[in-house]
């Protein structure tokens, strides 16, 4: 029997029982798993399968383990949240899956956009592709081709509107809500291609005026999510083309809104000015760009090596990477922000951001006045080495507040090559 969208419930329940077999500690829990009868699996399975539809109010795995409903298509069991991923056997933990739009249920929303703009006017705009575009950090879309009709503008929308956790993890009915919300914006476009081309014809011709003094060069106009509520109050996004996130070229976003005064566009900052000269000098030491410590730190942690992590980056924006833990499945992201690989981190009282930590629980205050030139792994412990040091840290809503000290190396990802940067911005 298959959840919806691909995977088996007896592949997602075999993850389920061993969650619970490892949350539960038991120790006879093997030997009661095995022991489980036809009837008992087929009632766990039953509960998982309405838990993942967010029918009921959860249930308890054999060992003890309580399986709580969360977005459709995820589950928490205990502390832990796994989610499907369409087409794949089993769960997952959902800081494993990708944020992007791909997969089986890729294909099933361009079927049902297909199926249901078929005798549409709108179906001119054609079907929309998955794309990462930076915009204050890269951003997963849904993008169509420019519509002539339209003064060239695209229809963009983000690739995180399904209601689940991922995109891989929605079920069928929310993509089958997403495509009929897509055909929508469709419809709505093409219904005021007219009054929406003027305003995207006088975007472009500013943004066309500025592009060179800011580095850049004019890409697409691509309107929001949001023409099918209001057609005259609905965003519009200037694609640059310019030195991104990843020092690389690609497209670099900027949002305009409906009383934006053209004029005073060249306001509008890319965040880009500085980069090329930046990426020239990179260029000039053999670099891609910049690695913090605890990036360097999870890269080398991780079971395919630092090489085969870092090679990832060298094409995509952000690359999930496993951390040996002995408390459960740890996940690091790491991406590039401003030409430096940072790492997103959370763990159970720890939420790492680049160089800042958030840690859960009150630490006196004689304590916080001499945490400033120590080293983080004194104060909390980490499944990893790491050598950061802390700069500064305060009390937060929740516990403390910690920044630490800027170090960072050069990487070339091509060859995984990471070496020091004794001039790093």
């Amino acid at each position: 029997m298959d959840v919806g969208n691909g995977t088996e419930i007896s592949d997602a329940l075999a993850s389920a029982l061993i969650v619970d077999l490892r949350l539960s500690a038991r120790p006879d829990g093997l030997e009661r798993l095995h022991h489980l009868s036809a009837h008992e699996l087929l009632e766990a399975a039953g509960d998982l399968r309405r838990t993942l539809d967010r029918q009921g109010d959860g249930f308890h795995l054999p060992l003890g383990t309580r399986a709580s409903p969360a977005l459709p298509g995820s589950i928490r069991m205990g502390d832990e949240s796994w989610g499907l991923d369409a087409g794949k056997p089993g769960l997952h933990p959902v800081r494993s899956l990708r944020h992007d739009a791909h997969g089986p249920n890729l294909e099933l929303l361009i079927k049902r956009i297909r199926n249901m703009s078929r005798n549409l006017a709108c179906r001119r705009l054609g079907l929309p592709e998955p794309m990462t575009v930076t915009h204050d950090g890269p951003f997963d879309v849904l993008r169509f081709a420019p519509l002539a009709e339209a003064g060239q503008a695209i229809l963009m929308l983000s690739a995180y509107e399904t209601g689940s956790e991922r995109f891989c993890s929605a079920m069928p009915s929310q993509i089958e809500t997403l495509a009929a919300r897509i055909v929508d914006e469709m419809k709505a476009l093409w219904k005021f291609r007219r009054q929406i081309g003027a305003r995207v014809t006088a975007v472009r011709k500013a943004a066309s005026a500025i592009a060179p003094s800011i580095g850049a060069a004019l890409g697409g106009v691509t309107v929001q999510c949001g023409v099918r509520k209001n057609h005259s109050m609905f965003l519009l996004v200037v694609e640059f083309i310019a030195v991104d996130e990843a020092m690389r070229q690609g497209i670099v976003c900027r949002t305009v809104g409906p009383f934006h005064d053209m004029e005073d566009l060249d306001l509008v900052s890319l965040g880009t000015a500085d980069r090329a000269g930046r990426r020239e000098a990179l260029a000039v030491a053999g670099a891609d760009g910049w690695i913090d410590e605890l990036a360097i730190t999870i890269a080398r942690a991780a079971p395919e090596g630092p090489a085969a992590v870092l090679q990832r980056l060298a094409d995509a924006y952000l690359t999930i990477v496993p951390v040996p833990s002995n408390s459960g499945p740890v996940f690091a992201t790491l991406g590039w922000h401003d030409g430096v690989v940072t790492t997103e981190l959370c763990m159970d009282g720890l939420y790492w951001e680049g160089l800042n930590v958030e840690l859960d629980g009150v630490v006196p205050e004689t304590v916080l006045a001499c945490l400033p030139g120590r080293r983080l792994a004194e104060l909390v412990e980490l499944p990893f080495g790491c050598d950061a040091i802390i700069a500064c840290a305060r009390r937060g809503p929740s516990g403390l507040l910690i920044q630490l000290q800027r170090r960072e190396h050069y990487i070339k990802c091509t060859t995984g090559r990471i070496w020091a940067a004794p001039h790093a911005d």
